[in-house]
This record gives structure tokens, C-alpha cells and sequence, in this order.
């Protein structure tokens, strides 16, 4: 079925709604199919329950309202589809009630968001979509975090179920991160041990494929699709206070790379990053900080919720290349100037633009494959304090 490029001469890319109807939740108009043309919305969540978006069409002009009946932090957010195939975000939030926040198909809309309550109450760390194996509308969403929690729902994120771990050495391990191919298959990690489902996050297996330099805390994972075909699995971990990823095929699991660690060999420093640059990337060794990656295409792009640097490498299978960092806190570094005390919070990617939210209110945008960046949000207000921005994501199905 052929794509439409323009609806009443206006480019598919810059649509936000067709009547009513938030674009990322067509399928088709008129018999046409809506392409893939990348977000047609941003949004973040925030310390306190709020929401923060913009159109896609115009990344410098954002909104917020409170999105929460009570005020819990939200710390994770994705987005995926309900019941009905139609997009929707889920965050996850450290409150004692409350875990999990559902948006409406519109998430402008104040009062779109519903609050799940799940059992045990633990902070949900990583929310995650993903497509069903056997092709169900409303696909997979999984959720994770404090004390070896994982949790799935199959219809929409209206119910939620706990995976059974008790076969494994998981216990009360904390899950930082969780992400899946796109077919059906799902991974997560804690502490040294691997956790793979074949089965549409079902149950998971556990493993420990690394033969040396045991991860210690496993503080982010992502997949991304390769440029010459196939998928790559990476996950970012501290070990002895230094941050190092590591990388694997979607074939074999089981053979992972050797560690890619941060440091000037991996992540030299060039002129653009400002005077005097080497190369650091603090260790989130705290209960609430992260590494947070997105990826498109074998390009991965990572934050540490403990520093202002933005790093980038390519990964194709256990190969890791090319690393380049962005350090925030240079006030010559090109294009970027994290404000004093600010910290990275969360990064996103639609595969055209890449953006960044900060603790302390700013978002920094990149539209040349994470290398440069600009500040396209300062210290946004919202209830009268400049809160977190810890999660952001945009209205397009991962992984890419």
C-alpha cells in the first residue's frame, strides 16, 4: 500500500493530529499509509508528576501541565500502543502507589494519563514496547526496576502481571534497563547475571556470558538494528567506579565483546570539545541514576544521570567504534552548555533528531547524528520550580 507524503498540503513529517487523532496512532487515511517519517511529538516526565511535550514541527515551543492525581517522580518513559493499536506512553515513577503512568492517545491533553497501581509497589526503573512475536495489536509491554521486579501486560498497559523469577538468582537484584528486538525476544541484566525471553517476556532465562571483568551494576541496555543487516544488543555497566558497554550480535548472545570503556583511547578528545577536554563520564552509582541510551541504525548515543557529557559510538555486533564524547561542562565546548549543577537525564532518537533532557529543566537537541547539539528549552517552570526532566521519548516504536 502506497504512503501519502502531504494531507491538505501539509508534509506528512509536520502533522500532529488528523482529525483529533494523534499521527502516530494512524495507520492509514483515505486508503493511503502514514509513512514512517520520524516523531510528529516529544515528551518528557518529569519530578512531580508533570508532562512536558512539543510538536515535532516545532521543537522550540513546549507545553506542560500537571499529569499526575498525586505527585510522584517519573523516572522512566516509552511509548507503545493500547489495546486498539493506537499509541500511547507509559512512565514509570518511584511512588509507593501509583508505578506506572498511562497516557491517553492524545498525551497534550491534560488529565490523559492514568494511574496504575501494581504489587508489589516498587519503583519502576525501565518501561519498554514491544511488537508481539505473533503479531497482537497491542504487542508487549514489559516494566522493571527495585527489587527484582518485572512486570508485562499484553492489553494496552490497562493490566499489569509480575514475571515469575524464581528459578533464578535475580531475587531482590535492582533492573536499570530492558529492551527487546522487535521480534519477540526480550533481555535485561542485573548485577553479573543475563536475562533473555524468546518467548515475548513469558519467562527469561538467565546466564552469565561474560568470560572476564564481570559487570557490576548493569545500568542501561539497548537494541539497535544494524546498517549491514541483523541487530546489536548493548549494555552499559560500572565496574570499579569506571563505566564501559558492551556489545553483542541478536544471534548469539552468548558471545559478547570485550569492554568498551570509557576513556581517551575509546572516546578521544577533539577540538570542538572545548579546551582542555578529557574525556570522563561520572559513575551513576545511586539508586535513581542511570545510563540512559537511544540508538538508530548501529549509532548509539549515551548519557550518564551523574555528568553533563553526551557520548556516541557505532556498534555492529561485538564491534564498537568510533566513540566521540560532548562534554556539557566546557563553556567552549560547541554547542553545548550545560547550566552549573545541571545533570543529563535522558536521551531519545526518531532516527532524524536526537534530544537530551537535563535535571534542572533544560532539553538540547542534535539533527546531525548526536554530534552537535543546541539548547532548544531553558529551565523550564513547571509548578514554580525548575524540576527534572528525567525521561523523554518520542512518539515513535523502538528499536530502530
Amino acid at each position: 500500500m502506497a504512503d501519502y507524503a502531504k494531507l491538505n498540503d501539509v508534509a506528512a513529517a509536520d502533522i500532529v493530529k488528523i482529525n483529533g487523532v494523534a499521527y502516530a496512532s494512524v495507520a492509514k487515511c483515505s486508503g493511503l499509509s502514514s509513512p514512517a517519517s520520524g516523531a510528529s511529538r516529544w515528551v518528557c516526565v518529569s519530578a512531580g508528576g508533570y508532562v512536558v511535550h512539543a510538536a515535532n514541527s516545532d521543537r522550540t515551543s513546549w507545553s506542560s501541565y500537571d499529569g499526575a492525581t498525586d505527585s510522584p517522580n517519573s523516572i522512566s518513559l516509552a511509548f507503545g500502543k493500547n489495546s486498539a493499536g493506537a499509541g500511547i506512553f507509559v512512565a514509570g515513577t518511584n511512588a509507593s502507589a501509583r508505578e506506572l503512568l498511562v497516557s491517553g492517545t492524545d498525551p497534550t491533553s491534560v488529565g490523559a494519563w492514568t494511574d496504575v497501581s501494581i504489587s508489589p509497589n516498587d519503583d519502576q526503573y525501565a518501561v519498554a514496547w514491544g511488537a508481539k512475536s505473533d503479531g497482537a495489536t497491542a504487542g508487549v509491554w514489559m516494566s522493571a526496576g527495585d527489587d527484582g521486579l518485572v512486570m508485562r501486560s499484553t492489553d494496552g498497559a490497562a493490566n499489569w502481571s509480575s514475571v515469575s523469577m524464581a528459578s533464578t538468582n535475580l531475587g531482590s537484584k535492582v533492573i536499570w534497563g530492558i529492551a527487546n528486538n522487535g521480534s519477540g525476544k526480550w533481555a535485561f541484566a542485573a548485577e553479573e547475571y543475563l536475562y533473555i525471553s524468546t518467548n515475548d517476556g513469558q519467562s527469561f532465562s538467565e546466564s552469565t556470558p561474560w568470560s572476564t571483568n564481570t559487570p557490576g551494576k548493569v545500568k542501561g541496555i539497548i537494541y539497535t538494528k544494524n546498517a549491514s543487516g541483523g541487530g546489536s544488543w548493548v549494555i552499559a555497566y560500572t565496574r570499579s567506579s569506571t563505566v564501559h558497554f558492551r556489545s553483542c550480535s541478536d544471534s548469539n548472545m552468548t558471545d559478547w565483546s570485550d569492554e568498551f570503556s570509557v576513556n581517551s583511547t575509546n572516546f578521544p578528545a577533539r577540538a570542538s570539545n572545548g579546551t582542555g577536554a578529557s574525556v570522563t563520564f561520572a559513575n551513576p552509582s545511586g539508586q535513581e541514576e542511570f545510563i540512559r541510551m537511544a540508538a538508530f541504525n548501529g549509532k548509539v548515543c549515551a548519557v550518564s544521570t551523574a555528568d553533563e557529557v553526551i557520548l556516541t559510538f557505532d556498534v555492529d555486533g561485538k564491534t564498537m567504534s568510533n566513540g566521540k564524547f560532548r562534554d556539557g561542562n566546557k563553556s567552549d565546548e560547541t554547542g553545548l552548555d550545560f547550566d552549573s549543577g545541571d545533570l543529563a537525564a535522558s536521551v531519545a532518537t526518531d532516527g532524524n533528531t536526537w534530544m537530551v533532557s537535563c535535571r534542572g529543566g533544560d532539553v538540547f537537541e542534535s539533527t546531525d547524528n548526536a554530534d552537535t547539539w543546541t539548547r532548544i528549552l531553558d529551565n523550564i517552570d513547571l509548578g514554580g520550580a525548575q524540576r527534572h526532566l528525567n525521561a523523554i521519548a518520542c512518539d515513535v516504536v523502538l528499536p530502530l
